[in-house]
């Protein structure tokens, strides 16, 4: 059945709510993770980390364009309207389903199921932190939400420039984040083929299939976007790709496909799997039981989809799209700490939703029958305080209204550099902030940034030469030996100051030549142990300003405790004690418990608390 305008008007104030939600929680800044190297690749319309993310980089600039606010906090406007959206069309994917229950049910109820279906998952902990930062979930969410509402009106009236609008969204969606568009198509697929007269006989095949071709192709051309950028040289250009095969490089996402398989490998099959399930319950509201009253209501819901004849195919659907969503832990591994797992998971909690306001509806129907009209007021107040109650727990983790650290990060390294400095970057964070402030602001035009970790992909040395051109030589042999060579930086150290981001994997030969300096560390081909006190002072200037937001922002004291940790790990193996024990003990102020803490104080000696 269409729906009328009072739906629409509830699907559009529905998104407005939950917008201001996003808006006033949204961080002034980027955020951790890959937040700063979206922002960069948004302003500067770069090519971004594998598959490219192409769809988002474009949207993202049209948001730059937005006279308010920071250039990261346009970008992240545009992740808070594209979750507002999906959130909106929820409640017309949830009145759509809610049709098809031929119920006697007060329409003020159906109406309220529906928002509270859309209320629910606009204001879930696993889709909100998608919306107050720099981040692709939320478009994929959209896309994801948009081609299911399209694929139901198709459904329901015939027409097949649904289905071919619903393929040209799917495509585009490919673009952003192809791995979670292709474990929906499935359900999509067999709701598809399941429906009275769709079976897939020559002609209807004839007909169908060419076009859905076509729109398809339409949307992927957005891929084009990739070589074309790539061809002028942005700061932010993974892979460069401008042949074929560094193209299917990036958008295969082999960088990453290894890792992947490793972190899973590393994880049983139960952690993974029922992480995922669990953390559904967290999804909707961080960390408390109320989670489980939305989990189990969509779970009755897609209990009576499924019993009913004319209903069991929206059970096949939103069973198809959670099930197939909840392999993503599986295949790639689960950490219930970091956000960027709800971004996949959010996927799971989204189709739970029509589910969830088939129940409410089937509930608030046999209430009303027992009860009379004076359920409505009732079921709203109840429906009220489910809202409530996911912002009470929600809010707290995902307000970044005051999040300043992953950039007050970036601006104290870049403070700390002298004048023309060479810079070799060893973290994937470091790298990104850096980018963006590079990007946005313009900060230290005299500094060449070099992330060592990036030196085997496919187009870096390619790269180099072409930004600089000084260091050819030296690029082709860094690509070659997969690392950079001491005897090179002796060399540039001769000419400008060099400094090296200490990590896990720096070759020990390096870490003899790298001296106290800061949170980057000079390299000096004599081996200095002196500037122990510049160094703490330095790095004690940085921890005054980040330790409030670590205490209370998990992945803001993820990023302080492990700078700490590598910095205590190099005083360690330079036989620096002082500057150890000031980082180890740094460290364990934010965690105490620790036990890979505990495990480097016992190889380095006892280390006391700093004073």
């Amino acid at each position: 059945m269409p729906l009328g305008r009072s739906s629409t008007t509830l699907a559009v104030l529905t998104g407005l709510f939950v917008a201001m939600a996003y808006v006033f929680a949204a961080g002034p800044t980027f955020y951790w993770l890959d937040s700063s190297e979206l922002v960069a690749s948004g302003w500067g319309l770069g090519v971004s980390h594998p598959p490219g993310h192409a769809l988002h980089g474009l949207l993202a600039r049209l948001f730059c364009l937005l006279p308010v606010g920071t250039i990261s906090f346009r970008v992240t406007l545009a992740s808070a309207a594209q979750a507002a959206a999906a959130a909106g069309l929820m409640v017309a994917v949830s009145v759509r389903v809610l049709h098809r229950l031929h119920r006697p049910v007060d329409p003020g109820l159906l109406a309220l199921a529906a928002v509270t279906a859309g209320l629910s998952l606009g204001l879930s902990y696993a889709l909100w932190f998608q919306a107050v930062r720099a981040e692709v979930y939320a478009l994929n969410l959209l896309v994801l939400v948009a081609g299911v509402e399209l694929v139901l009106r198709w459904d329901d009236r015939g027409d097949g420039r649904h289905l071919l609008a619903a393929a040209l969204l799917a495509a585009l969606g490919l673009t952003n984040h192809h791995f979670l568009v292709l474990l929906a198509l499935p359900a999509v697929a067999a709701f598809w083929l399941t429906r009275r007269g769709s079976s897939p006989t020559p002609p209807r095949w004839r007909r169908v299939v060419p076009g859905l071709i076509l729109s398809g192709a339409l949307g992927l051309t957005t891929l084009a976007y990739l070589p074309l950028r790539a061809s002028q040289a942005p700061m932010v250009n993974w892979g460069s790709p401008t042949t074929l095969d560094r193209i299917a490089w990036v958008v295969s996402a082999e960088a990453f496909r290894g890792k992947s398989a490793a972190r899973a490998a590393a994880e049983t099959l139960a952690h993974r799997g029922m992480g995922g399930v669990f953390s559904i319950f967290r999804g909707f509201a961080w960390d408390s039981l109320l989670g489980l009253v939305p989990a189990f209501l969509a779970l009755l819901g897609l209990y009576l989809l499924w019993r009913r004849r004319g209903t069991w195919r929206l059970g096949l659907l939103f069973t198809g799209l959670v099930g197939l969503n909840l392999l993503s832990p599986v295949l790639v591994g689960f950490d219930p700490y970091n956000p960027d797992a709800y971004g996949y998971l959010c996927v799971a909690v989204a189709f739970l939703c029509p589910p969830l306001a088939v129940a409410l509806a089937v509930l608030l129907g046999i209430l009303e029958r027992q009860l009379g009209r004076s359920t409505v007021a009732v079921a709203a107040v109840v429906c009220l305080g489910l809202v409530v109650g996911q912002v009470a727990r929600n809010l707290p983790r995902v307000d970044l209204r005051a999040h300043w650290e992953a950039d007050e990060t970036a601006r104290q390294q870049l403070r700390d550099l002298p004048p023309g400095a060479l810079v070799f970057s060893s973290y994937f964070e470091t790298v990104f902030n850096l980018w963006a402030l590079r990007t946005t602001e313009d900060s230290r035009p005299d500094i060449d940034l070099i992330h060592r970790n990036f030196l085997g992909y496919p187009g870096t040395a390619e790269q180099l030469q072409r930004r600089l051109p000084r260091l050819s030589g030296e690029a082709r042999r860094w690509t070659r030996a997969g690392r950079l060579l001491t005897r090179d930086l002796a060399r540039l150290e001769a000419r400008r100051p060099v400094l090296v981001e200490y990590d896990l994997n720096v070759p020990p030969d390096l870490v003899e030549c790298l001296s106290p300096g800061g949170l980057l560390l000079p390299f000096d081909n004599g081996g200095s142990r002196s500037g122990e006190s510049e160094h703490i002072e330095r790095v004690q200037r940085w921890h005054r300003l980040v330790a409030p937001g670590a205490r209370r922002d998990t992945e803001t004291r993820r990023a302080v405790v492990w700078t700490h940790y590598l910095l205590a790990r190099y005083g360690c193996q330079r036989r620096l004690r002082r500057l150890g024990r000031y980082h180890l003990s740094r460290a364990r102020e934010l965690a105490p418990r620790d036990r890979t803490l505990d495990q480097l104080g016992r190889r380095c000696g006892p280390i006391t608390l700093w004073k």
